[in-house]
């Protein structure tokens, strides 16, 4: 989108026609005002008028936004995908620091007596972190807008009726393992007796082992729903042969658990922002508008349902994807300095980072930039030497034609632009 001043300094109706905004620019009909948003500035009389656009916004890990004018046509719709790894890296960050702290070491006073912050209403860091993002990028986009108002879905969701749809009463205060000893003992009761791989019963010399599906590293719990009964012999034999990736893997709902800690947090920051221009809707109207628009379950036509529109006249056949990446690991607690001590450490050699970008035959490529490989557009992601791995906006690979392996050489790349750390990209609804 680019916005358009008026002459008279008015903001007007942002367009798509970048042909037009080239064509006006070249003829000298406007100038450049602004590059990040692009902004242009008419230098002819126009009619100041704007319409009336209503921004419905869907928050969660994956956000989805819709702008729709009050005659029902949809001008702008899209998704906002947040990072995943910062919980992972703030975990990461914790052991190395600790293992550094308990170190044995008579010039570093111990410290053990670490304040936590509990100022009221803090968020968790990986938490407060998307929370800051959703709210930047809807700033970001209402302000394109001249005349707006800005609707957005503020749920609860009930954790426990997602897990048992038909739960009530006093079942509530009984977790999955009221009644039983242990989470052993429910697991032999659920299985009755029988090892979840091979299907027999209790092996003398064979005990059981309690198996997580989806690993404690990769985000999984101690529920019961994420456990398995396994013989042990059939674990270590699961683990060999890749059996193990055929149990059920329970559901995760890790964006409703998220949202749930954050959404006081952005009522108050967009309350603060646009006061009266803001309004709160629920996720039962989403879900009745949505159905009654005709709109299949997605974020953006979940957006469009929370507009608030009667009908959907002229669709956006395009959506917006605007995803953030990782630009630059910055990691300092891995910037230890060199091990060994053969020689006074006097210059403090620290571990090297990622390859920020690399230089091939006098051609610059840079981490997320966009390129085109035998006519697939995508994203650098990493390199390998002179090489580079690149994904589209799903994080799919794109090979060289007729190879197998992911790493494409340098000179098989056309470079498209530079990127930041956010990716946008225009892709077929």
């Amino acid at each position: 989108m680019v916005k358009v001043i008026s002459k008279n300094g008015k903001q007007l109706m942002p367009t798509k026609r970048y042909g037009k905004v080239r064509r006006m620019l070249k003829e000298g009909k406007a100038v450049i005002i602004s590059k990040k948003p692009f902004t242009i500035r008419l230098l002819f009389d126009t009619p100041e008028i704007v319409q009336h656009a209503t921004v419905g916004v869907d928050p969660g890990d994956t956000t989805g936004y819709a702008v729709a004018l009050d005659n029902g046509k949809i001008v702008e719709k899209g998704e906002i995908r947040l990072r995943t790894d910062v919980k992972s890296l703030l975990a990461a960050r914790k052991v190395l620091r600790r293992s550094r702290r308990n170190r044995n070491t008579r010039y570093r006073k111990a410290r053990f007596l670490n304040r936590c912050n509990k100022k009221a209403g803090r968020l968790p860091s990986s938490i407060e972190q998307k929370a800051r993002h959703i709210v930047n990028k809807i700033n970001e986009l209402v302000s394109y807008y001249p005349d707006y108002t800005l609707k957005i879905e503020i749920n609860k969701f009930d954790m426990q009726k997602l897990i048992n749809p038909d739960i009530s009463g006093v079942e509530y205060q009984q977790g999955s393992l009221y009644g039983y000893e242990n989470a052993k003992q429910f697991l032999l009761v659920r299985e009755s007796g029988k090892c979840q791989l091979c299907h027999k019963g209790y092996k003398e010399n064979d005990g059981w082992h309690i198996h997580h599906i989806i690993p404690r590293a990769d985000g999984g719990t101690n529920k019961p729903d994420n456990l398995a009964l396994l013989h042990k012999s059939c674990h270590i034999k699961g683990h060999k042969t890749g059996a193990l990736s055929k149990l059920k893997k329970a559901k995760q709902f890790i964006s409703a658990a998220m949202y749930n800690a954050v959404r006081y947090k952005l009522m108050d920051e967009f309350k603060a922002i646009y006061g009266d221009k803001v309004a709160f809707t629920y996720g039962y109207l989403t879900s009745i508008n949505r159905r009654s628009l005709e709109l299949e379950k997605e974020h953006y036509n979940d957006a469009i349902a929370i507009t608030g529109i009667t009908e959907v006249k002229d669709n956006v056949i395009l959506i917006t994807v605007i995803k953030q990446a990782r630009k630059k690991k910055r990691s300092l607690h891995e910037a230890t300095a060199r091990k060994g001590r053969k020689e006074p450490n006097v210059h403090s050699v620290r571990n090297a980072k990622n390859t920020k970008e690399i230089t091939v035959n006098g051609r610059k490529f840079a981490l997320w930039d966009k390129v085109k490989v035998c006519g697939k557009k995508g994203y650098i992601s990493g390199f390998t030497g002179n090489a580079c791995y690149v994904q589209d906006i799903n994080g799919d690979y794109i090979k060289a034609d007729g190879k197998s392996y992911k790493q494409v050489a340098a000179d098989k790349i056309e470079h498209i632009r530079r990127n930041n750390n956010w990716i946008t990209e225009r892709i077929l609804a």
